[in-house]
């Protein structure tokens, strides 16, 4: 059992102003592993109450403790417990009929798939893993980047495949049917609160869970699967589960429940039923996606959008522009990604608001295809898998990382560093107003205008401006900044989004 108590910290989320303390003076009890979760909740005292947390990254306040928090990744730089990384081994847990099934029909490994494993369901070219509740999003890709997943479960199935054509095949590396682009929050977190995405052929990532270990208030735990799951066997086995469990922490009630009804209701229950754990993931090989961006017209795409097949009308690539320019671009596009023969599985369409001159709204279409990890497009010029950075590492989660899709050559397909810090914020206009404000507090520090960036347009100052222009006007800047500034507070203290 490793456990830290953390007295008189100043909690926020992860959205929040460094100077915007949400509960200050908490009490944070930092975890590793279920025997503390257990302990804590069966010695809580009556007059005490307890929420479990995860990386903070929540915008509303539900996640907030009315007393003290149960902390399974503590977001501090502290040296603390975190409740991170690989559960324990399935190959203690699993039933035999699945290990006997994933032995007999190993998968595909990543270099040999030539269309996309998430469109398929049952057990065929899956792998399970078991996962602690803290593990965030990056940290679960890095597990699942390895080109060897060391698992006993992983190593005894290679075990079986040794001298024969499958060998290593489940060495990975694998990865989730569809997940989130930031890889701050927690892998749990974020699937517990319902999050979908854009990937409208994939079930929700809520529906790659086949398992979970629930501690309850006084200490009572459960490991919980559907009745019935798409992998056509059942997960584990009882008496594995009742030799791992049953004793784990002594004089602590500890059952097994086979139900879909509970199961669904833990697993997209935001915390309410206690304490999840621990959760078993169905993965799949890893597999690379190209993603092709345009901008078009709003009233052109709700044309489409309005023809009759809804939004399967963007199953095909989408152009768009004059005819002439979708005729080259179509070209182009063909030549260079001959591999694309799949049926597009994710659609973001992104509508601006604010009318252009022409009374209409531009609107950018993003799309995004199964590609082969062998194909031309799918390394850098580093031969790096395109991707992995900015999908979220420990220097990047959490933040948006410039990416530039590999079509796009007059680099609009980049996130933007403004947008990037006014999504950040709770409250997206609030977050436009200190990102404009932050940007003109620079030019003051500076003492000269940068080449880019959404105060230079506000201002009309031009890039590079002499220290001596900007020193004449720094008196209005810096009064400028502080009303933004202060009208970032009424708005968020009023709380209109």
């Amino acid at each position: 059992m490793t456990l830290t108590t953390l007295n008189n910290q100043n909690w926020r989320r992860f959205h929040d102003a460094e100077a915007d303390v949400i509960r200050p003076g908490a009490t944070v009890h930092c975890v590793d592993d279920a025997v503390s979760i257990i302990n804590l909740c069966r010695n809580r005292p009556d007059v005490t109450k307890f929420k479990a947390t995860g990386s903070h990254w929540a915008l509303s306040t539900a996640t907030l403790s009315d007393d003290e928090f149960i902390e399974l990744s503590w977001p501090g730089n502290d040296d603390v417990p975190r409740h991170t990384g690989f559960d324990i081994d399935l190959l203690n847990l699993i039933n035999d009929d699945l290990l006997e099934f994933l032995a007999a029909h190993p998968p595909e490994s990543p270099a040999k798939l030539t269309s996309d494993p998430c469109l398929r369901q049952g057990p065929q070219n899956s792998f399970v893993v078991h996962i602690k509740a803290g593990t965030k999003v990056y940290q679960a890709y890095s597990l699942l980047d390895s080109p060897t997943v060391q698992t006993d479960l992983a190593r005894r199935l290679n075990d079986r495949l040794e001298g024969g054509p499958n060998a290593g095949a489940f060495d990975g590396p694998w990865a989730f049917d569809t997940m989130g682009g930031a890889g701050g929050q927690t892998v749990f977190g974020a699937l517990t609160t319902g999050t979908h995405g854009g990937d409208y052929r994939q079930r929700p990532m809520s529906d790659s869970v086949l398992a979970v270990h629930l501690i309850t208030d006084g200490g009572a735990h459960y490991w919980i699967e559907p009745g019935a799951n798409f992998l056509e066997f059942q997960l584990t086995d009882d008496q594995k589960l009742i030799d791992t469990y049953d004793n784990l922490v002594p004089g602590v009630s500890f059952e097994i429940i086979r139900d879909s009804d509970i199961f669904n209701s833990v697993v997209v229950g935001g915390g309410r039923f206690g304490v999840v754990a621990s959760l078993v993931l169905r993965v799949v090989p890893q597999y690379s996606l190209h993603e092709h961006r345009r901008l078009d017209q709003w009233l052109q795409v709700k044309q489409q959008l309005t023809a009759g097949n809804l939004h399967h009308v963007f199953d095909s690539v989408h152009f768009a522009g004059a005819a002439a320019d979708q005729i080259q671009d179509m070209a182009t596009f063909h030549e260079r990604f001959k591999e694309l023969v799949q049926a597009n599985r994710f659609l973001q369409i992104a509508v601006n608001l604010s009318p252009d001159h022409n009374n209409d709204r531009l609107c950018g279409v993003t799309q995004r295809w199964f590609y082969p990890q062998t194909g031309p497009e799918a390394t850098d010029p580093a031969n790096n898998l395109r991707g992995r950075v900015e999908r979220g590492t420990v220097d990047v989660a959490g933040k948006v990382a410039p990416y530039e899709p590999p079509d796009d050559t007059s680099k609009s397909g980049g996130n933007t560093t403004f947008i990037s810090r006014a999504c950040s914020d709770a409250n997206f206009v609030a977050g436009a107003l200190r990102a404009v404000a932050a940007e003109i507090d620079q030019i003051v520090a500076d003492g000269a205008v940068p080449a880019t960036g959404i105060a230079v347009a506000a201002l009309g100052i031009g890039a590079g401006a002499v220290a001596l222009t900007i020193a004449s006007l720094c008196a209005a800047l810096v009064v400028l900044s502080l009303l933004l500034k202060g009208l970032a507070e009424i708005i968020e203290a009023v709380g209109d989004a």
